[in-house]
């Protein structure tokens, strides 16, 4: 018989315009800047004349610089915003797709009737699963595709819960056992048996004041109930009043806790005094 007392986170393209004039020739501008190739076009070379016609193919370049800036963010095509753009905005595109990845999926919008629409949050391998560890609370996370119901077991300690909500980590944590004083913490542990050598006597606090309650458990579950008690001390109250003699489970108090014995009664275990 054993017996435990009060248990203890656009690059533009641009495109070389050649100005021929006779033998000499000019360079345009990058892109974007396509007009300035023509400028340089028309020096004259070794008999031939340079025109200013000839000169003016450097807006190509200029066209080149125009295509490099009209692409979407992030792969999209042209008419794309580089950001996600907000429902009912004006769009001059009508047909256009745009997506958007996120961890899970890819936020869609079309361009239908003027204004950017909505298609939610598709394809993807769908919402994440639950971080290994627990986050920190307030952590970012994303609503969308970061579960809303992950637990965590962590007894004998504590357990704890967390969910994504409001773009942050919203965690929690309670202790692994309902407890209480006295006979309120005993249901949940075994207690049967079939002699008087599977039971134990467990003594944990009977009051705030630190009175001792005696009762009986099976062996085999004393250490899961000695654990669980140490876990509860450190959560329920502390009175400071002078502490009684110790109450048994089968009646009566004892000022001498050797003098408590483990007895099987109608194949039960309990705490009881010779």
């Amino acid at each position: 018989m054993r017996l435990l007392e009060h248990g203890v986170i656009v690059v533009a393209v641009g495109l070389s315009v050649w100005a021929c004039g006779g033998s000499s020739f000019g360079t345009s501008g990058t892109g974007g800047g396509g007009g300035a190739g023509g400028g340089s076009g028309g020096t004259a070379g070794t008999g031939g004349t340079a025109t200013g016609g000839t000169g003016g193919g450097g807006a190509v370049g200029g066209s080149g610089g125009g295509v490099s800036g009209s692409g979407g963010g992030g792969g999209n095509p042209p008419g794309c915003p580089a950001d996600p753009p907000i429902p009912a905005a004006r769009c001059d595109e009508p047909g256009t797709f745009c997506n958007y990845p996120r961890s899970c999926c890819s936020d869609s919008y079309r361009c239908a009737g003027g204004t950017w629409q909505s298609l939610g949050c598709t394809g993807g391998a769908g919402q994440n699963e639950c971080p290994a560890n627990v986050p920190p609370h307030g952590a970012p996370c994303d609503a969308a595709c970061d579960p809303s119901d992950c637990a965590y077991d962590m007894c004998p300690m504590s357990q704890a819960s967390a969910s994504c909500e409001s773009g942050g980590w919203q965690v929690s944590s309670e202790a692994c056992v309902d407890c209480d004083f006295g006979p309120a913490f005993v249901p949940g542990y075994d207690k049967t048996c079939s002699s008087n050598s599977d039971c134990a006597v467990l003594i944990i606090g009977f009051d705030c004041c630190g009175t001792g309650y005696a009762w009986g458990v099976r062996e085999t579950d004393f250490d899961r109930a000695s654990n669980d008690w140490g876990v509860c001390l450190s959560t329920l109250p502390q009175c400071g009043c002078p502490a009684g003699p110790t109450q048994v489970e089968g009646g009566g108090t004892a000022l001498d806790t050797s003098n408590i014995v483990a007895v099987c009664r109608s194949s039960r275990c309990e705490a009881a005094l010779p």
